[in-house]
């Protein structure tokens, strides 16, 4: 019986592999550096066509974990500033 392989890299391996691959190294030596097999590097590599994704970060109008808190404790007072300020 065959166990399935997990693909997933975990961030700091995904960084290293990035960089590794930007370095000019080959898939079964970033392959065996992460102790993954090439194949999984290449459809991981694939996946994005050889180019790093941009790092994720959040928008500048998202709710902060704070602010969002306050809105679902108090929908009423959002509603009002809301409905009083003006658009930038």
């Amino acid at each position: 019986m065959m166990h399935a392989r997990r693909w997933k890299l975990s961030a700091a391996q995904r960084a290293e592999m990035w960089n590794r691959w930007k370095a000019g190294h080959s898939l079964h030596a970033i392959g065996r550096a992460l102790g993954k097999d090439h194949v999984v590097i290449r459809f991981l590599l694939a996946r994005h066509g050889g180019i790093a994704p941009a790092a994720r970060r959040r928008s500048p109008v998202a709710l902060t974990e704070s602010s969002w808190s306050c809105y679902v404790a108090c929908p009423h007072l959002h509603r009002q500033k809301m409905q009083t300020a003006p658009w930038p």
